[in-house]
């Protein structure tokens, strides 16, 4: 089984920080981690967007995060909402 997680959002309630998905808990725990950290038994496929790759090297931190456990697509360009980008993973 395959998980598609949809993080290419704009982080539009955040302005001026890194996405959600980047941001750590109180625990100093990644915010994706708790969210995926149980499905982490199947084949996990994140979907992120360039722009936040280049500005925080996204990639880098997820892989780093998940000790290559996800697969980590950039999509180019920003999408219509997460039903348009687990499209574009596919």
């Amino acid at each position: 089984m395959e998980i598609i997680v949809p993080a290419a959002g704009l982080s539009s309630r955040f302005p001026g920080m890194k996405p959600k998905y980047l941001l750590y808990d109180y625990k100093h725990e990644m915010m994706l981690k708790n969210a995926i950290g149980p499905l982490l038994k199947y084949n996990v496929t994140i979907g992120i967007l360039k722009e936040h790759d280049d500005m925080f090297e996204a990639r880098k931190a997820i892989e780093y995060e998940f000790k290559g456990a996800v697969n980590v697509i950039i999509i180019d360009e920003k999408t219509r909402g997460p039903a348009d980008t687990v499209a574009k993973i596919i």
